[in-house]
């Protein structure tokens, strides 16, 4: 019998589910909905790869507010770890929507090149 999946799972067990169990469900539903809202396009490589560390974070977020829904005490290593999978999740979706972002054309006004550089300086700096 396999070990049931968990917030401090490893990648390679992740990388092994059963694509009928509810994580790997949820998974599959995170990347549909990322990808419809990128439009069904082919995704770049960074597009990819973002896609894919968004879908390893949410499954990771949503399995420990599961564990800490049970009650009980959270321990400081998982509030701090738990925090940083928000973190970083929040973080990897801003930068999804980043791209988005149509880049300014050679014949683009003045004020969308200053609306583009502003929005990209916003982006870096929460990163």
């Amino acid at each position: 019998m396999a070990k049931e999946l968990g917030p401090f799972s490893r990648k390679t067990a992740v990388n092994r589910l059963d694509k009928r169990t509810a994580p790997a469900r949820l998974m599959k539903k995170v990347r549909r909905d990322l990808l419809e809202h990128l439009g069904n396009r082919p995704l770049s490589i960074t597009e990819s790869m973002i896609v894919d560390q968004i879908c390893w974070l949410h499954l990771h977020v949503s399995l420990a507010n599961a564990k800490a829904s049970e009650g009980g005490e959270m321990s400081d290593i998982f509030a701090r770890t738990y925090q940083g999978w928000s973190s970083s999740l929040q973080k990897a979706l801003m930068r999804l929507d980043a791209t988005l972002v149509p880049k300014p054309t050679a014949d683009a006004s003045p004020n969308a090149l200053a609306e583009y550089i502003k929005m990209k300086s916003e982006v870096e700096r929460e990163a």
